[in-house]
């Protein structure tokens, strides 16, 4: 072989017809360091060569990811990337308060790549025996579900763990629907109060289904008097 040990474009020979493949595996968004992949193999160099070439293309079908950031830490980032997005802040808010309230005590801390279904499992389960209601559960898992969604899309895991994990059914509620009569003794009851403005806003919301917030956004400017029709566009949210 002579005096020197063969090398090629991250292939590494580290003992006489034994390599050490190397090929990089992305940046890790904590350290901000390029993470690597390495792989011993027995051969010559020819045959190292093609074998870094399947370690590279396995690199880059996500079966090597990892990452030493927090959970916390894939929230912020998470909440960043849904505003670059343009979601409803309303939703970023709901995001951020069930994180807050009912994930981070208990994931805050652990890295993402640590994050098992049974977990999350526990994490429901626990939630569900102090009273928190299946509704309230579900939108949690939907918080942790799109958080690890997007951690598998930077390369962050492989796998999302909420994909198997079983909220609680969802709660079937009837809504109590006034009849046609309860509804005109409504109104007139608006009429004859304080606020007698509340009888058009009860008698539109009647009529056209609007929901609350799409009636509070309505303007005279959407309003078509000759063709007696409105256009609902906008909607207000807290």
């Amino acid at each position: 072989m002579g005096k020197y040990l063969r090398t090629a474009i991250g292939v590494r020979e580290v003992s006489p017809g034994v390599f050490e493949l190397i090929a990089q595996a992305g940046k890790d968004p904590v350290t901000g360091r390029y993470r690597e992949v390495s792989r011993r193999f027995r051969g010559t160099l020819r045959q190292a060569k093609t074998a870094r070439a399947e370690l590279v293309a396995e690199v880059k079908q996500g079966r090597h990811v990892g990452t030493k950031a927090t959970v916390d830490q894939l929230c912020e980032e998470w909440l960043q990337e849904l505003e670059r997005k343009q979601r409803s802040p309303r939703t970023i808010g709901e995001y951020r308060r069930s994180y807050i309230k009912n994930i981070r005590p208990a994931l805050g801390t652990v890295e993402v790549s640590k994050v098992t279904t049974k977990m999350l499992t526990d994490l429901y389960g626990a939630h569900q025996r102090r009273g928190l209601s299946a509704g309230s559960v579900r939108r949690m898992h939907a918080t942790i579900s799109s958080m690890m969604t997007q951690a598998c899309r930077w390369g962050w895991r492989d796998n999302n763990p909420a994909e198997w994990a079983e909220p609680p059914p969802i709660e079937v509620v009837v809504p109590t629907v006034p009849t046609p009569g309860e509804v005109v003794r409504l109104i007139d009851a608006a009429r004859r109060s304080r606020r007698p403005e509340h009888a058009e806003i009860i008698y539109l919301s009647a009529t056209t289904g609007a929901r609350r917030g799409e009636i509070c956004a309505l303007r005279a400017s959407r309003i078509d008097w000759e063709r007696s029709t409105l256009e609902i566009s906008r909607n207000i949210v807290r």
